[in-house]
């Protein structure tokens, strides 16, 4: 025999003893001298069930957000590289060149250097997962001067780039002869801003400011 519950009428306070699920049209539920009394049917409730379904409702949503928490988590540790949120290191630097900010997008590459795309509103980012700060930041930096400038490897473009690897302290002033190059030599000069970092790239070589020359065309 199946569990009994006390169904009770909230005008009168009595009830009746039923299962957890009685038919729709069962005196169970309602309250038939209440009813008589007002012309229209009283339904019943059962305390003992709407205690354990809002006891169930409380644990789906406590379930519902641990699982969000965990996402949430999730995809922030997919975009801090050290002590930098790249998300947040793109608002930061979207308002200092006043751009729009684009949809990000990090993707994971088990090569062991990094490489970007932005085709205007959208930027991704190919790290790997040991990125080190100041290679994640040459290529965020990087990319958004794309955005910036709406442009290839121009004068523009190595203009936003310099200027934006310069927010975050870096005292290289020049640009090497291809965009490669540059690159290379700002990446190396956010290396000695924050500190340096030995998976990242070398410093820049004292030949390499010597020849390098900064665009004279200066950021809008």
């Amino acid at each position: 025999m199946s569990k009994r519950y006390r169904w009770a009428c909230e005008t009168c306070g009595k009830g009746q003893l039923g299962s957890s699920r009685p038919p729709l049209d069962s005196v169970v539920r309602y309250c038939l001298p209440c009813s008589k009394k007002t012309g229209s049917l009283v339904k019943r409730t059962c305390p003992a069930l709407e205690r354990k379904r809002a006891a169930k409702l409380q644990r789906s949503a406590a379930k519902r957000s641990r699982k969000t928490e965990r996402t949430r988590e999730a995809e922030t540790a997919r975009w801090v590289v050290g002590r930098f949120d790249l998300r947040a290191e793109a608002r930061k630097l979207c308002r200092l060149v006043k751009i729009p900010l684009p949809k990000l997008e990090r993707r994971f590459r088990a090569r062991d250097y990094t490489t970007g795309r932005s085709w205007g509103g959208r930027v991704v980012l190919t790290m790997p997962p040991g990125v080190s700060e100041h290679e994640a930041l040459a290529l965020l930096c990087h990319e958004l001067a794309h955005e910036a400038a709406d442009s290839g490897h121009d004068q523009r473009w190595r203009s936003y780039f310099i200027d934006l690897c310069e927010y975050y302290g870096c005292r290289v002033v020049g640009a090497a002869a291809s965009s490669q190059d540059l690159h290379e030599l700002l990446a190396g000069g956010l290396r000695e801003a924050l500190g340096g970092d030995p998976k990242g790239a070398q410093p820049p070589r004292p030949e390499d400011l010597k020849n390098a020359s900064r665009p004279e065309e200066s950021s809008p």
